[in-house]
């Protein structure tokens, strides 16, 4: 009867999930990888689901989509994934699993009165269940990873200048709607590369990936940072005016200033220049507010740099002539 093929499963359930977990390792050596520990805990869960449907069939609707084991095994999809795991050796791990099950079944099971087809019924549902949802996390993670790879500088991890594209035209969008401010602040490295030509190219990466995680702290949830092209950066700062724009930069700039790139030996310290621009006080478009940004940017180099400029600030010299790019 199925009662009995419940217990056979609910005594081995330690073996069975050792089994599973080590089925490309061996415990206790180097190969044990970071957070086999739930997965464990994981694993044990599902065993012991599976011994209640075999007890019982009511409880299929566990391992149904969106039941709780079938849930519980994606979250399992997703640790191996995360452990470093292919989905190959995920998908062997299963072979393991069903192949141990049906060995516990011919060992163990009284062949009088026993319902083998039903016992294999409930069984086959609740292991493919198990192997749909660890490919479906396996196949969301992948998905989830382009996705990220698309959006992304793979530098520094902000956004792509892509990215930026399309959330600063949705921004405006947002602003214009809903009648609220929005600053566009574009931030470039001071002499980045003469620091280049000192350090090397090496140390201009950490250089780049340094600074764009002070940006980062600085940031609300609703901000958003994006390499915009070599030592550049653009900030977009949604429901934020001038003033409050000019303090986050403020800090930024600051910090900047104070952090040593390399070691605190060297003297690698480096600063940015920004410049700030406000729709729709500055400009009424997103062409024009890049452009005021860059301008108040430019002005910010020529001007002494390690400094923030407004574009408002610059608008009579700019309207004069008084620079040209060159």
């Amino acid at each position: 009867m199925t009662v009995q093929a419940a217990k056979i499963i609910e005594q081995n359930i330690e073996d069975l999930s050792r089994k599973w977990l080590f089925a490309f390792c061996e415990p206790d050596t180097d190969d044990v990888r970071i957070g086999h520990q739930e997965v464990h805990s994981i694993i044990t869960q599902i065993l012991k689901a599976l011994a209640a449907v075999l007890d019982n069939k009511d409880y299929l609707y566990l391992f149904q989509a969106h039941g709780a084991v079938f849930k519980k095994a994606k979250a399992l999809g997703e640790l191996r994934r995360a452990q470093g795991y292919e989905l190959e050796e995920v998908l062997q791990e299963y072979i393991v699993l069903r192949k141990e099950v049906w060995s516990l079944m011919r060992h163990n099971l009284e062949q009088n009165d026993v319902d083998i087809f039903e016992i294999e019924e409930r069984i086959n549902f609740c292991l493919m269940s198990v192997l749909k949802a660890t490919i479906e996390s396996f196949h969301h993670g992948h998905a989830c990873d382009l996705n990220k790879l698309a959006i992304t500088d793979s530098l520094t991890g902000l956004f792509n200048r892509r990215q930026f594209d399309k959330i600063i035209q949705q921004e405006i969008y947002r602003a214009n709607r809903y009648e609220r401010p929005l600053t566009l602040a574009l931030l470039d490295i001071d002499h980045f590369k003469m620091f280049n030509d000192v350090y090397g190219h090496q140390a201009g990466d950490i250089a780049l990936e340094k600074i764009a995680g002070l940006i980062r702290q600085f940031l609300r949830v609703s901000d958003a940072a994006a390499r915009y092209g070599g030592e550049e950066f653009a900030i977009v700062l949604p429901e934020a005016n001038q003033e409050q724009a000019y303090r986050v930069c403020s800090r930024i700039n600051r910090a900047v200033a104070r952090k040593s790139i390399l070691d605190a030996k060297a003297k690698s310290q480096l600063s940015v220049s920004i410049g700030l621009a406000c729709y729709p006080d500055d400009a009424k478009d997103v062409t024009a507010l890049v452009a005021a940004a860059d301008s108040a940017l430019y002005k910010a180099k020529n001007t002494g740099r390690n400094r923030v400029t407004c574009f408002i600030d610059s608008k009579e010299k700019i309207s004069s002539g008084w620079f040209k790019r060159s």
